[in-house]
């Protein structure tokens, strides 16, 4: 019986120690290949198709209700479209295709590309097939587009009725008119501007130079000068012309590693400085929201920058996209049609 009972217990603790070993085994399982949530199972990552960009609805220039912002899409071997989205983060639409883009001549994008008060046009600085600059005009009503000028161009602006768009030609300012297709040389002050920017709701140029920026009305003649750059560094040089709020109060550029907002309105008072991972970015209308491509997270994010509230507009491959701009909603100026 004693024998019996011996053997019971060894019986018991072996099974004990068996379980106990088996345990620390499968923790050590576990440890190494940690369980995978069934919903990671349930979706797998192919089956996520991306946006078929070229599929998007055309945006409809006509309506003029939202704001919207935008952009370069840069789609791969060398194919670009422009796109653009209402600043709440709905309505994507296709603006321009890559194909419409190579039918205008150029099939690249230097600079950003700029819409005309009405929205009906596309002003493009880029490159065509022979690796030669020129500018383009796209129009979305009638799907047409062509390079009115080639050579060394750059920073296309339209006036505020849309009849004009200036641009820079072999470093000087010109003038073409839409109603006669003529390219006119603008014969102001000269201001040595090295980008330029136009006012949404006023007649004028806000050119950069390299300590700062310039005011000329539209034949060239000087209104202000400002040395703001200079003034926040010696022999600080401007290296972003950034964007202008529709009111021509706000001013956002980069400077070094932040991004300034410079309230034009008050003595060129920096309203903000931070340091944002921004690819692009443009203002809203009143100038208080900093919209701008993430270079890190998101896509397109929208900054309030008085009260630090950040609102997402767009997931996307951050790598691609660029040239964003402000589409406003727009004024009571007689637009050409």
């Amino acid at each position: 019986m004693f024998k019996n009972i011996l053997a019971s217990i060894i019986l018991i603790r072996c099974s004990l120690l068996g379980i106990g070993i088996f345990s620390i085994l499968l923790v050590g399982c576990n440890k190494e290949k940690p369980a995978v949530p069934k919903e990671k199972e349930a979706v797998p990552e192919a089956s996520i198709a991306p946006v078929n960009y070229l599929a998007l609805p055309n945006e409809d220039w006509t309506d003029r209700t939202k704001e919207r912002l935008q952009f370069v899409r840069n789609l791969g071997d060398n194919k670009s479209a422009i796109l653009s989205i209402a600043v709440d983060g709905t309505d994507q639409r296709l603006v321009v295709s890559s194909g419409f883009l190579d039918s205008s001549g150029l099939v690249s994008i230097r600079d950003v590309p700029r819409r005309s008060p009405d929205r009906r046009y596309v002003a493009i600085a880029g490159v065509n097939k022979g690796d030669e600059y020129g500018i383009a005009i796209l129009d979305l009503k009638n799907k047409t587009g062509k390079v009115i000028c080639s050579g060394t161009t750059s920073h296309p602006i339209w006036s505020l009725d849309g009849t004009t768009l200036f641009f820079f030609f072999k470093a000087k300012e010109v003038a073409y008119r839409m109603a006669s297709g003529k390219i006119d040389t603008i014969k102001g002050d000269n201001p040595s501007m090295t980008g330029q920017l136009g006012f949404s709701d006023k007649p004028q140029i806000f050119g950069f130079r390299e300590s700062g920026y310039v005011i000329t009305d539209y034949d060239g003649r000087t209104k202000r000068i400002s040395e703001f750059i200079s003034k926040l560094e010696a022999g600080a040089l401007m290296g972003n012309i950034g964007e202008i709020s529709q009111n021509g109060n706000f001013l956002a550029t980069r400077f070094y590693h932040e991004v300034l907002v410079v309230d034009i309105s008050h003595a060129d008072h920096i309203a903000f400085k931070d340091s944002l991972p921004e690819r692009a970015m443009s203002l809203n209308s009143d100038g208080k929201i900093i919209y701008y491509v993430s270079s890190k997270t998101v896509t397109l994010i929208g900054l309030n920058w008085e009260s630090g509230k950040e609102n997402q507009i767009m997931n996307d491959d951050v790598e691609h996209v660029s040239g964003l701009t402000t589409l406003f909603i727009g004024s009571n100026q007689a637009y050409i049609q």
